[in-house]
């Protein structure tokens, strides 16, 4: 199982890598909250919040 979760979670990541190099941030939030969704050591997006400050992890 554990395998499985990490080879999802490794095709989420390139997922959201790929959104990212396209700009499109709304598709990389998710993917990348996919892959953490299922290793939660998995890499985040940490986007600016309205007032400029980033949010927490």
């Amino acid at each position: 199982m554990e395998t499985y979760q990490r080879r999802l979670s490794e095709a989420w990541l390139k997922r959201g890598e790929q959104a990212l190099e396209r700009g499109d941030m709304s598709a990389a939030a998710t993917a990348l909250g996919n892959a953490r969704a299922l290793m939660p050591r998995a890499p985040s997006l940490n986007l600016p919040r309205q007032n400029g400050s980033t949010a927490k992890p």
